[in-house]
């Protein structure tokens, strides 16, 4: 699959974009659904961009959102997927806001900063589920 042709093509329309998770999110969930129940780990992570809007959060107990700018996440599409301004913005534009339930993170920084705040995230994780 070309990635960034199917990118141009659901990022600028609402109802393909649609379509395309309608096709993929079942799949998605099914997948991660098998691993974690395969899994003898106490936490599993599962990544994504559209963990709420696919039901996935359905079957977790959390769910983290690592958050930046929009002007950050603009600068960071462009500079992974070498398209415009114009196309990352589609891309932002069609993600599904998440839940103030979450635990969110803000990630203006580098790596270290994140994983401090992770390690903060895991603690409270760690700590609520064992009470």
């Amino acid at each position: 699959i070309d990635r960034r042709a199917l990118g141009e093509i659901v990022f600028s329309d609402k109802g393909k974009l649609a379509v395309l998770n309608k096709i993929i999110h079942p799949y998605v969930v099914n997948v991660i659904s098998e691993l974690y129940q395969r899994s003898d780990r106490e936490i599993c992570i599962a990544d994504g961009s559209e963990i709420e809007s696919s039901g996935l959060y359905k079957k977790c107990d959390n769910v983290i959102v690592i958050e930046a700018s929009k002007e950050t996440r603009l600068e960071r599409i462009m500079r992974r997927d070498g398209i415009s301004a114009q196309r990352a913005l589609s891309r932002i534009n069609a993600q599904t806001p998440y839940s103030k339930k979450a635990i969110h993170i803000l990630n203006e920084h580098g790596l270290k900063e994140l994983y401090a705040e992770l390690d903060k995230a895991y603690a409270y994780i760690t700590e609520v589920k064992n009470e």
